[in-house]
């Protein structure tokens, strides 16, 4: 996580109240955020998604920008409908990660 230049949050809750979601993409429950990185890329369970990202190195107009950039790059290429040759479906992920694990990862 030190040398991460970024953070990717996936979170498993569907949010769709407006209230919920802006303390969601805020700080949400603390587990998975990571203030000190320069920006982090929030993801809900139902798709929506947010930047937040720390003020302090820089101006916020930066971060809106390179965003902006990738939103219009991401909508030009549009959304996967099916699945190509040659590539597989998308299918979930998931480990198990024991606590003693993460500890020797920290060290």
């Amino acid at each position: 996580m030190d040398d991460a230049l970024f953070v990717v949050s996936l979170d498993d809750e569907k949010i769709t109240d407006d209230a919920a979601i802006s303390r969601n993409f805020l700080f949400g429950t603390g587990r998975n955020r990571w203030f000190d990185k320069s920006f982090s890329l929030l993801i809900t369970g139902n798709g929506k998604a947010a930047i937040n990202f720390e003020h302090s190195w820089g101006d916020g107009v930066a971060i809106v920008r390179f965003m902006e950039e990738v939103f219009a790059d991401s909508n030009a290429i549009g959304p996967a409908k099916s699945v190509g040759s040659g590539f597989k479906p998308v299918e979930k992920l998931s480990w198990n990660v024991t606590l003693l694990l993460y500890f020797r990862l920290l060290i």
